[in-house]
């Protein structure tokens, strides 16, 4: 709210100085993005302080790689709704547990991706893997190859919970804005019920093309609980 106070001051300003800013270009990149991230949900106060000053400062330059960052997003976000559709698994917030997290796992020139789901639900620790992908390099049908559910014990919660906070997972942006076509990537979803330690449902979603050593660890873990191939 601080901020589209600040934005329309800023516009009284030029008018009242009869010094209209370039407003075309800019301004249709602007209102994509802000309908785009409005109806996911997320914050993005810091990108929008960037904007801001970016608007501000007449940077062509920003807007255009804002524009290209929105495009690889869409695509990222299709293919994700894709992928769930097909693997049919209910949302993290939609399942009964206190606290959960889902990887997505996918590596270059492969026809699978791996789907790593792993809940608590008081002391009782539960791990999902499903592993498809299409059936052949040329036939594009997809298929389930594994489907199958592990219980597993409190403390190899507690050592994975040890990895992602080594890997600060919640405090990570959801795009580091480095992506490429012949890389490996993962997909991270993270869920906590409300509770003591928060008041409110804790969600964060987190996209890396090219697994970096901060999630690395964390995912093999998923893997070995599998005993699964990371392939």
């Amino acid at each position: 709210m601080k901020l589209l106070l600040l934005f329309v001051t800023v516009l009284v300003v030029a008018c009242n100085s009869n010094k209209l800013p370039r407003y075309s270009y800019k301004d249709s990149v602007i209102q994509e993005y802000f309908r785009y991230h409005d109806s996911l949900g997320i914050d993005t106060s810091e990108d929008n302080y960037k904007m801001l000053k970016a608007y501000l400062g007449d940077s062509t330059q920003f807007f255009k790689e804002l524009q290209r960052r929105e495009v690889i997003k869409k695509q990222i976000n299709h293919g994700r709704q894709a992928e769930d559709s097909f693997v049919h698994q209910a949302k993290l917030a939609d399942m009964d547990i206190d606290e959960g997290f889902r990887f997505i796992y996918g590596r270059a020139f492969s026809r699978v991706q791996h789907y790593l789901t792993l809940t608590k639900k008081r002391d009782s620790i539960k791990l999902y893997y499903v592993e498809y992908g299409r059936l052949s390099d040329t036939l594009n049908v997809k298929q389930i190859f594994k489907d199958y559910k592990k219980i597993l014990t409190p403390a190899k919660w507690d050592d994975f919970k040890y990895a992602l906070d080594n890997a600060d997972l919640w405090g990570l942006k959801e795009d580091n804005g480095v992506h490429g076509l012949d890389g490996d990537y993962v997909m991270v979803y993270g869920y906590k019920k409300a509770g003591t330690d928060n008041d409110s449902p804790k969600y964060t979603f987190v996209y890396r093309w090219s697994v970096g050593l901060n999630l690395v660890t964390a995912l093999r873990m998923l893997f070995d609980y599998a005993g699964a191939e990371m392939r």
